[in-house]
């Protein structure tokens, strides 16, 4: 078989009963990192100090936690290997690359990077990863609270809490709205670049209406996260009397 069709060899089941006949050889051996063992422990003593008297419910909740985090890992493992394949024989239908969807850059795929019609995305793209250390984004606010920030006070990574953002805030936004919301890059302690978000007044007090909705209020970290960005946003707005309404 020629190199051009290898990427299109497998189907999806295919790589999948690969990722199952994996984690069977892996039986008794550990294939996470200790961090995925640290975070799966820390989920399940919160499961035993919110209902200690249930042991049934905390038994669901470890157990729906454990299967949905397969099902990214099975992801994963999709993702990884058709990137592998792509990149060995040059095939950049499966490369993956940086876009932007409803004001949010997440990871998709794109035409060949020397095709014209991808130029504009391209420029897109600079604009966000090309920013200096100091230097702001076109239409970041003078005051803003990013999601390094916020993602301490809810004991997350910044990772994670842009994903919150993009999923369960953005899609509900008017064009309007979506502005409170600033895409922007910054270096970690290890000088790596990573995409955060800066939220302006308004785009905070969206946040703390998630932490505080039926959906994540059942999360103590949340609520404690909450009460922690309030205290932020009157230190950054302490001389707007709006910021006080929080």
């Amino acid at each position: 078989m020629d190199k051009a069709g290898m990427a299109n060899r497998y189907s999806d089941t295919e790589i999948a009963q690969m990722f199952s006949d994996y984690v069977t050889r892996m039986e008794d051996r550990p294939r996470h990192t200790g961090a995925a063992i640290k975070e799966a422990d820390a989920f399940n003593l919160f499961c035993e100090s919110e209902f200690p008297m249930n042991v049934r419910l905390q038994t669901q909740l470890f157990e729906r936690m454990m299967n949905t985090a397969i099902e990214y890992e099975e992801s994963g493992f999709l993702a990884g290997f058709k990137t592998a394949m792509a990149l060995m024989t040059g095939d950049d239908e499966f490369l993956p690359c940086q876009t932007k969807a409803g004001g949010a850059q997440e990871r998709g795929f794109a035409s060949a990077p020397n095709n014209p019609s991808n130029g504009e995305e391209k420029r897109k793209r600079a604009a966000v990863t090309d920013v200096k250390p100091g230097k702001q984004c076109q239409g970041t606010p003078e005051k803003y609270i990013d999601t390094t920030q916020i993602a301490k006070m809810l004991g997350r990574t910044n990772w994670k809490t842009c994903r919150t953002i993009n999923n369960s805030i953005i899609p509900f936004l008017t064009e309007e709205e979506k502005k409170e919301f600033v895409l922007d890059n910054k270096r970690d302690r290890r000088k790596k670049e990573q995409v955060i978000y800066k939220l302006t007044l308004s785009g905070c007090r969206k946040f703390i209406e998630l932490c505080e909705s039926p959906q994540f209020s059942v999360y103590a970290n949340f609520l404690a996260g909450a009460e922690l960005l309030k205290q932020e946003m009157r230190k950054v707005w302490c001389n707007e009397c709006e910021a006080n309404a929080v």
